[in-house]
This record gives structure tokens, C-alpha cells and sequence, in this order.
């Protein structure tokens, strides 16, 4: 598999910092075959920078409510309802959301 230049930045918040490189390295790594680079910065979101410059924003919905390392491991914090919503992002017709809220949106800055 072809690897790219680490120009894709990946811009991380300063909690569970285990955590969200794990994710990153399945999402990117594992699936894409992306390579990439990660910065920890003081910041609410999941920002992600790739070569041409154009940013994709990912709100987080979960991890900044637990700004402590391993707080989230509570059943408390187990969802009770799933939500779904259309999504312009997926070939399906509805999205399962587990965490968060339906509210997409695609900005141009």
C-alpha cells in the first residue's frame, strides 16, 4: 500500500490523549493507509489539516465531557437512547448516533 507524506496534521485536545490517538491510528492508518501527524493543542474539537490546506472540523461529543484521564469509564455515561438523522456524509438513509446530536454541517472558511 502507497504511503503519503505526513502533511495531513491532525490537530487533537489535551485529554485522554491515549485514547484519541487510538482512534486516529485505526481510522487513519488501519483503514485509510494514511500516514499523518498528530498535534496536541488546547482546543475543544478534532481539527483536522490536509495538504491543500482545507480543514475538516470534528466537534466532540464525548471525550471533552470527561476532562480527566479513564472518567468516562462509569456505566452512568452509557447512553440509554440511540438517535438517528439523515446524513449527506453516508449512503444510508438514516445514521445511528450514539453520542452527540444530529446537527451536521459543512462550512467553507
Amino acid at each position: 500500500m502507497m504511503k503519503t507524506s505526513k502533511n495531513i496534521v491532525i490537530k487533537i485536545p489535551n485529554n485522554n490523549i491515549n485514547e484519541r490517538t487510538y482512534i486516529i491510528e485505526v481510522l487513519f492508518n488501519e483503514f485509510l493507509g494514511l500516514d499523518y501527524r498528530i498535534e496536541i493543542k488546547d482546543t475543544e474539537n478534532y481539527e483536522i489539516v490536509l495538504e491543500n490546506s482545507n480543514k475538516l472540523i470534528i466537534k466532540d461529543h464525548f471525550f471533552n465531557k470527561f476532562p480527566k484521564d479513564l472518567e468516562y469509564l462509569n456505566e452512568k455515561n452509557i447512553p440509554i437512547k440511540v438517535k438517528f438523522a439523515k446524513s449527506e456524509f453516508t449512503s444510508e438513509g438514516n445514521t445511528s448516533i450514539i453520542f452527540g446530536d444530529s446537527k451536521s454541517k459543512i462550512q467553507n472558511y
